[in-house]
């Protein structure tokens, strides 16, 4: 039987994070699935591609609009796992990723954490994934999130001082463009 391309690898969907993400509150979507596997990973759980549950992408688009505006409130987007631009993850989150902007355009900020480098994503990917160029998914994610966190985990660089990242190989990468009165630094796209 061949599997439904729209359905996610969710390990958790966290409503009222405070933690992962640099200001205010955002809704953090966990995904299953990492071909990484860095060693000591905060989340080795999440590697399998069948944690959780799997979840059609519009159903988690869905569940997380729902979350980013509840009682009046908006939150920003956290993704996270595993692995969001793992082949078997990429499509489906560039998917939701592209639903929430259309929802809430740049009223929010949306943040990425990947265990691949950007040097990496803008150069050396050119496969095909779940019916999706990865390369094109690629592209559409780093014009479209705010926010990148780069690199795998490397366990000899551990430093828990630094905000939203795990080690110092690790860089917090923001999209050059103005967010409300504030100007981003760095360049993703």
């Amino acid at each position: 039987m061949v599997e439904d391309h729209r359905l996610m690898n969710v390990a958790g969907i966290l409503e009222n994070d405070i933690v992962d993400c640099d200001e205010g509150m955002c809704v953090s979507l966990w995904v299953s699935g990492c071909c990484h596997k860095c060693f000591n990973c905060h989340n080795p759980e999440l590697w399998n591609y069948d944690y959780g549950k799997k979840l059609y992408r519009k159903e988690v688009g869905d569940r997380l609009i729902e979350a980013i505006r509840a009682n009046g409130m908006l939150r920003n987007l956290s993704i996270l796992g595993g692995e969001p631009l793992d082949p078997a993850n990429i499509a489906n989150v560039m998917h939701v990723i592209n639903r929430i902007r259309n929802v809430f355009g740049n009223k929010i900020k949306i943040y990425l954490w990947t265990g691949y480098t950007i040097e990496y994503l803008k150069k050396e990917a050119s496969y095909m994934t779940g019916g999706e160029n990865f390369s094109n998914c690629v592209a559409k994610i780093l014009r479209t999130i705010d926010v990148l966190i780069d690199g795998p985990y490397i366990d000899e660089l551990r430093d828990t001082s630094l905000k939203l990242r795990g080690s110092s190989n690790q860089r917090v990468l923001l999209k050059k463009h103005q967010y409300g009165t504030r100007k981003r630094q760095m360049k993703i796209d």
